[in-house]
């Protein structure tokens, strides 16, 4: 993880190769005898491999061009429409059980 991190992912290859550092980075993040201090100072950079990698992934180059607007909407939900009311049924005649006792 000692070479710069790319600003831009241009193409397939690329990706693979960041992806690469990735697993190689998470490796040595999670060894056990890397030092607090080492794992502090690597973080930062493993975080902007994985960001770069997921731009490229989920919405390609362009999602590097495109600003983010903050003012747009979410998915808010809606309120659900109401079925129609159907009519109640009238109630069904119980069967007549009691000549079972005789």
């Amino acid at each position: 993880m000692a070479t710069k991190v790319p600003s831009r992912i241009e193409n397939d290859d690329q990706y693979n190769e960041v992806l690469a550092r990735i697993v190689k980075g998470a490796e040595t993040l999670d060894h056990p005898l890397t030092s607090p201090e080492r794992r502090d100072k690597l973080m930062p950079l493993y975080d902007s491999l994985v960001e770069v990698a997921r731009k490229y992934r989920t919405g390609g180059a362009a999602a590097f061009d495109i600003p983010a607007k903050k003012d747009e909407p979410t998915n808010t939900p809606t309120v659900p429409e109401q079925a129609p009311e159907t009519p109640a049924e009238p109630p069904k005649a119980k069967p007549d059980l009691s000549g079972w006792l005789d």
